[in-house]
C-alpha cells in the first residue's frame, strides 16, 4: 500500500475515550475537541512492538566501546488534549470532564486496569481520517491505560479544558 500523499490536518482527526467495561464499553467523543492532541516521550526509546510499551535503552560499554544494548526501564509516555467546555456536568450525556471523574452518565465506568484498581484509568483512540482522502484505510493512535490530569481555563475565545494522560498501558498504531 502506498503512503498518502495527502497532508492531514487538525480538521481530519477525532478522539474517543473509553472505559474498561466488557464487552461494550462506555465511550466519550469530546463534544468541542480543539483538534490538538500531542503525544510526547514516544522518541529516543526502545518500543516493543508486542506490548506497545516504551523503554530507556542501556548502553553497556567496554574500555570505551559500545559493547551492547539492552532495554532499560519502562517510559510512560504522556497525551495532552483540550476542548472548548460547554457544559461541565450533564447527566444524561457525554460530557468529558464526567466521564473522567466518573460522574453523571459515566459514574458506573471501569477502569481498564481493572474493576478492583482505586485510580481510573480508560483507552484513548485518535483517528486520522484517511479514507475521505483516498487513502485505504484511516490510521489510529490507541494509548492504553491512560491516566488524566486535568486543567481548566476561562478564556475570552471560549472557556476549555485541558487533559494531560499518562500512558501507563501500550502504545499501538494502526
Amino acid at each position: 500500500m502506498a503512503a498518502s500523499n495527502v497532508v492531514k490536518t487538525f480538521r481530519d482527526s477525532t478522539i474517543v475515550l473509553s472505559d474498561g467495561t466488557p464487552t461494550t464499553p462506555l465511550t466519550c467523543t469530546p463534544k468541542f475537541y480543539k483538534g490538538d492532541f500531542k503525544a510526547d516521550n514516544l522518541d529516543g526509546c526502545t518500543y516493543d512492538v508486542v506490548t506497545g510499551y516504551y523503554y530507556t535503552s542501556i548502553e553497556i560499554q567496554a574500555q570505551g566501546e559500545l559493547v551492547s544494548m539492552r532495554k532499560g526501564e519502562r517510559v510512560f509516555p504522556s497525551c495532552t488534549i483540550s476542548c472548548f467546555v460547554g457544559d461541565i456536568t450533564e447527566d444524561d450525556t457525554e460530557i468529558i470532564n464526567d466521564f473522567i471523574h466518573r460522574i453523571g452518565a459515566f459514574e458506573d465506568a471501569v477502569a481498564t486496569r481493572g474493576t478492583n484498581e482505586e485510580v481510573f484509568t480508560f483507552d484513548t483512540a485518535f483517528t486520522i481520517e484517511g479514507t475521505d482522502h483516498g487513502d485505504a484505510t484511516d490510521k489510529t493512535i490507541t494509548l492504553e491505560d491512560c491516566k488524566p490530569t486535568t486543567s481548566f481555563e476561562e478564556s475570552m475565545e471560549g472557556d476549555s479544558l485541558s487533559l494531560t494522560f499518562s500512558v501507563l498501558g501500550g502504545v499501538f498504531f494502526a
